[in-house]
């Protein structure tokens, strides 16, 4: 039916179905896209915010790990001091915080996941921004790089096999084994006790006699050869 727009509810945020959501989500939405579709996000009462405001919005894009999302803007100006106001983009490979006329720096999530936090403080106001993200597919470069196959001439060198047999001499020697007789002689213990005798020699005392011999005395006369007068 023309002219009739048809809304579904995702994670509790009415967004329309088509090709994209160009429906602006409100403050603290959440809403999860598929491929081809398209979400709106601004601070509130755009080109005048307010003082203390804090918002946050959560975009994903199905199926998250091969998919991701590209982020523009149409306008940004924070007007503060010391990044009193500022704006914080988050994805899964980190987050970055813009403050003044900050863009971006990364624009393409690395998967499909965004979440951005617009916090204010009590002093000056700016405009503010809005900031459109488009789900996509992610894009698989497939890189096949030329198999180069080089051919080495194959050289083949037969080197003439020289044999030589030598004759082989067994000798075999004659064993000779010889078994001795083994001798063990027994030598007989004699154990001789030899008897003790005690000789007593007889005690003799021989008892000479005693022989008195008295030899005569014999007187001779003169030798008249001898005697000289």
């Amino acid at each position: 039916m023309l002219g009739v727009a048809v809304w579904v509810l995702v994670l509790g945020v009415a967004v329309q179905q088509g090709a994209a959501i160009d429906g602006l989500l409100s403050c603290g939405d959440s809403v999860t896209l598929v491929p081809g579709q398209r979400a709106v996000i601004q601070s509130p009462n755009f080109n005048s915010y307010n003082n203390n405001e804090d918002c946050e919005w959560e975009i994903r894009c199905d199926p998250e790990d091969s998919t991701e999302l590209h982020v523009t803007w149409k306008y940004q100006s924070f007007l503060a001091n010391d990044c009193g106001d500022s704006l914080t983009f988050e994805q899964s490979s980190g987050s970055e915080t813009l403050c003044g006329r900050d863009t971006p720096t990364k624009t393409i999530t690395d998967t499909g996941f965004a979440k951005f936090t617009f916090v204010t403080d009590e002093s000056i106001t700016g405009a503010g921004f809005r900031y459109f993200i488009r789900c996509y597919e992610k894009t698989i470069i497939t890189t096949t790089m030329p198999t180069t196959t080089t051919t080495m001439p194959t050289t083949t060198t037969t080197m003439p096999t020289t044999t030589t047999t030598m004759p082989t001499t067994t000798t075999t020697m004659p064993t000779t084994t010889t078994t001795m007789p083994t001798t063990t002689t027994t030598m007989p213990t004699t154990t001789t006790t030899m008897p003790t005798t005690t000789t007593t020699m007889p005690t003799t005392t021989t008892t000479m006699p005693t022989t008195t011999t008295t030899m005569p005395i014999t007187t001779t006369g003169p030798n008249p050869s001898t005697d000289c007068i």
